[in-house]
Parts: structure tokens; C-alpha cells; sequence
């Protein structure tokens, strides 16, 4: 199984560079699937809309545990099920929302959270997956333990240096979630 993680912008360029059997494109609800794709990507698409936050705020479409059951059946009937080998993935930036749904889609097919995260992090050190995802993934999963193992395997990678507890991405002491201190 092959999970390749992508930004909206180098979607296009991952298209055109190879084949993939399935795509899950993650957008912000204001925006639409990236246009071109159906001219590169023959594969099907599974186009999902929320926002890249951690907790409910107004006006704003959270992560819920009906768009992790998309994920998961899509993954397991549209992808694994037929016998793929190729899945790509992608959201905005291609580091919080895409890199926990690769991890859910990997756990749906059996593969461990600290196995996959782990070849996550050997391609490139720039995820932080968006941990709201993951929670709600262990009880869809059913899979007792699955967020803490993923959480756990995140920060070995991160090293500490990005996380400081409260889902705020902190690197060197510049904040990278809005705030200022």
C-alpha cells in the first residue's frame, strides 16, 4: 500500500508524475476540488469539506466522526477492497488534515499507526497531524488506544519541538497557530 501526502498546490504535479488509484481531496468548505484534476487523475475521487481546526468554532465546519467514516469506507471499499496500490492525498498545505487522514486510512486497512507514521516521517518531517481526526478515529475504528499510540509516534518524530500540549504548533519559540507571545 502506497499513501502519498500532498499539498492543493503540488496536487496537480503528483498527478502528472504518476498514477494513482484513488484520491482523497480535502478542501476548506469555501473552496471546491482543485480544477484540472479529471484531466490527469483517471482514478475515482473522494472529496471531502472541513476546516483545519481542533475544537468547534462558529462559521466554521469541524472535523466529526461522519467525515472520518468517509474516510475509512472509502479507503476500504473504493481502495483496498479492488486491489489498489496507489492512494494520494491532499489538503491545503499538505500537513495537518492530510497527513491524519493517511494515518486513518492506513489504520483501516490494518496497517499500525506507529508503522505508518513512521514511513510518514521517512518521506519528509513537515506533518502535524491534525489530532481532533485522530481521536475521533479511535472510536470509529473501534480501535482502543489508536489515537495515543498515533499521538505518541507524532511527537518521537517531532522531537517536542513543535508541540506544546495544546495542539499549538511552536517551533523555536515562534508560534505558527496565530498566536503571539
Amino acid at each position: 500500500m502506497d499513501i502519498t501526502i500532498t499539498s492543493r498546490y503540488e496536487l496537480l504535479k503528483k498527478l502528472q508524475e504518476q498514477s494513482y488509484h484513488a484520491l482523497i481531496s480535502i478542501n476548506d468548505p469555501e473552496d471546491t476540488v482543485p480544477q484540472g484534476i479529471e484531466y490527469v487523475h483517471t482514478g475515482s475521487i473522494k472529496p471531502l469539506f472541513f476546516h483545519d481546526i481542533t475544537e468547534d468554532i462558529d462559521a466554521h465546519v469541524s472535523p466529526s466522526e461522519d467525515i472520518v467514516k468517509e474516510i475509512v469506507d472509502y479507503t476500504r471499499n473504493e481502495y483496498f477492497s479492488k486491489g489498489a496500490t496507489r492512494l494520494l492525498v491532499h489538503c491545503h498545505a499538505g500537513i495537518s488534515r492530510s497527513s491524519a487522514s493517511a494515518i486513518i486510512a492506513a489504520a483501516s486497512v490494518g496497517i499500525s499507526p506507529s508503522s505508518f507514521v513512521d514511513l510518514m516521517y521517512s518521506k519528509s518531517g513537515i506533518y502535524h497531524p491534525n489530532y481532533r481526526l485522530l481521536e475521533l478515529a479511535e472510536g470509529v475504528l473501534s480501535l482502543k488506544g489508536f489515537f495515543n499510540e498515533a499521538r505518541d509516534r507524532i511527537n518521537v518524530h517531532l522531537n517536542g519541538e513543535w508541540f506544546d500540549g495544546n495542539n499549538n504548533l511552536d517551533y523555536k519559540g515562534k508560534w505558527y497557530s496565530g498566536k503571539k507571545e
